[in-house]
């Protein structure tokens, strides 16, 4: 069996690979509660039209579309752009992507 390794540790080891594991991890959730949620929809293929759909469905409001826009913002930076990402960039990253999921569980996704 594998070991396990916490986001904070990978961000330890390699920050870059910690934005993007989190930022994925956060897509999954969000686009298996959607389709959860509205099961007879197509899901949105993007996270970007994803996030447009639930604020129009008035399931997340526009400050938590914000803060979800970006970090996608940012994960996107790190892929196309090929940024040096440092630890402290991961630990805020991991920090805003917890004050969000707070936010999320807040919406009729999660309750």
């Amino acid at each position: 069996m594998s070991e396990r390794i916490s986001y904070p540790e990978l961000a330890e080891a390699d920050p870059k690979a910690a934005v993007l594991l989190m930022f994925n991890h956060l897509e999954g959730l969000l686009k298996r509660s959607f389709t959860r949620e509205y099961p007879d929809e197509k899901r949105p293929g993007t996270m970007a039209a994803l996030t447009n759909n639930l604020l129009e469905k008035g399931v997340i409001e526009a400050g938590l579309k914000a803060k979800l826009d970006v970090l996608r913002s940012r994960r996107n930076d790190v892929v196309h752009e090929d940024p040096q990402v440092s630890r402290q960039e991961a630990d805020d990253y991991f920090n805003s992507l917890g004050d969000t999921l707070v936010e999320l569980t807040r919406t009729s996704l999660y309750q």
